[in-house]
Order: structure tokens, then sequence, then C-alpha cells
């Protein structure tokens, strides 16, 4: 993928906290329409990366008109990028398969789902990074159209109140429901290229809770100790290609790799481990 500016963004709720996707099938637009207006932003937001990324790829050292167009292509992606989130925004979610199939057919957009459809995330590249970082943005989305979304923050404006967590936004990859006496939750996994060569990935559970995602506390448990959120950060090597968190629906556990810590080199980064939490059913509601 090209080289791409980096901004950061930050996942967090809209000042009013939860949002209701009003808009019925008869007052939003009919799916080819919403989807050749999703194709359009992204194809604009495509060409203002790649032409700040040429402008970045020259000698700004003496040039002020230069830094000044690079700024400009800034200042417009992050324009687009928020009206993508409106024009998803205007959408009724309350037709699951009809929206994943419409975001399927956007390249950088990917939508995940819960077996039982009560849970979905809507991630996509924000095309603001400089090709070491990649920025994400993402709905999440309650059945019946209730859902918390991302917003898009520069880098001073991010927070410890990011209610979902640390300086990394994430690519969302896969939901696993876990059942448990009648309740449910979603064991979620997001990563991000963290650099050309490394890679990080998180975990977390969520529950449904008055038509809100809710992340759960504490429930992740190692001995005496326990974690809200699980994570692990690694070089890319032949060794480690194909690591990620593996997860016990039956016993409630999940084990993630272990590396050695003291590589001189990246080419020495090996697993050489598992570390196993269980998962603590009583933090479920």
């Amino acid at each position: 993928m090209k080289a791409l500016i980096f901004i950061s963004t930050l996942i967090t709720f809209f000042s009013c906290g939860l949002v209701k996707a009003e808009n019925s099938f008869n007052k939003i637009a009919p799916i080819p329409e919403f989807e050749k207006s999703l194709k359009n932003i992204y194809l604009n937001i495509e060409r203002y990366a790649n032409k700040r990324d040429s402008l970045t790829s020259l000698d700004t050292t003496n040039s002020n008109s230069l830094v000044d167009k690079i700024y400009a292509c800034n200042d417009t992606l992050t324009k687009l990028n928020k009206k993508l989130l409106s024009v998803m925004l205007a959408g009724d979610y309350s037709n699951i398969k009809w929206l994943k199939k419409t975001f399927d057919s956007i390249y950088y957009i990917k939508m995940i789902c819960s077996n039982d459809s009560e849970f979905s995330l809507i991630t996509w590249d924000t095309f603001l990074s400089d090709g070491e970082v990649p920025s994400y943005a993402t709905i999440y989305v309650c059945r019946n159209g209730y859902i918390n979304t991302g917003v898009f923050f520069l880098p001073n404006d991010i927070t410890e109140s990011n209610p979902f967590g640390g300086n990394y936004d994430l690519y969302y990859d896969t939901i696993s429901q876990l059942n448990y006496k009648g309740k449910v939750g979603y064991f979620v996994v997001g990563h991000n290229q963290c650099g050309g060569l490394c890679q990080f990935k998180e975990a977390k559970i969520y529950q449904i809770a008055n038509k809100k995602a809710v992340q759960l506390t504490d429930v992740f448990k190692v001995k005496n100790s326990t974690s809200s959120t699980l994570s692990f950060e690694y070089y890319l090597t032949a060794d480690t290609q194909t690591v990620d968190f593996s997860l016990d629906t039956q016993n409630m556990s999940v084990s993630m790799p272990l590396f050695n810590k003291d590589s001189s080199s990246l080419n020495e980064t090996k697993v050489i481990g598992e570390k196993i939490y269980t998962i603590d059913t009583n933090q479920f509601r």
C-alpha cells in the first residue's frame, strides 16, 4: 500500500452517547445509490491521498507553497472522511445482511458480524497514515440500528477517556460469540500494523446492554491478576507470520503468544510459549 501521512484517529462515542439510525428504508437512498455514494467518496479519498503522497516525496525544505499544498490535502482528507462517516450514519442499520453486502463491495471497508447478528463492527482505513502506522475508524452496531460510532481527531485530541482504548486505532478482524448460561458476550480481535515490520493485536469482550456495546472490565484472569484488554506486539518474521489469540469457547479461556524479549535483531524474534487466561464469566450480565 502506498505511503500515507500519519494522523491518529480516536474511537469514541458521540457526545450524545448513543445514536439510533431513525431512517426507514423508504427514506434512504436505494442500495445502489448508497453504494455509489460511498464508492465516490472513497475514490476522492484515494485521489487526495495519492496527491498528498506525491507531494510528500518531494523536497519541501525550501518550498512553503509545497508544504501548504500538503496541508491542504490533509484538510481535504479529513473532510472527506467525515463525509464518509456522515453517509454511513444516514443509512438504516436494521438489515445487517444488506449492509454487509454493501460494505464488502468497497475494498477498504470491512464489516464483521456476530453469529446471532446482534453485534457488528464496520472498520475502514481512513487513509490518514504515513505507511508506518495505519489509521482506522470504526462503527459499532447493535441490532435494530443502534450504534456507537467513531469520530476523527488529530493527535492532540487523543486522551485517556477514549472508551475503545489505547493510542492504537484498530482494524477489527473477528467477532467470536461466547455463550454462558443464557448470557452472551462477544470476543473481539483487532490489529494495527504499527510499522512496516511490526504488528499489534488486541482483544476485548463486549456485551450488549441497553442497546449499547459495553466492554467488560477485569474479565481476563491469570493467577491473581485480571485484565480488561489483552494485547501483544511483535515483529513480522517467518516464525511470527500467523500468530494470534486462541479462543476456547468450551472452557472459556484464551491464550496469546509469548515472544523472546532479548532479540538483538529483527530476525531473532521468535514465539517461545503462550500465556493462558481464563474468561471470568462472573463478569457477564
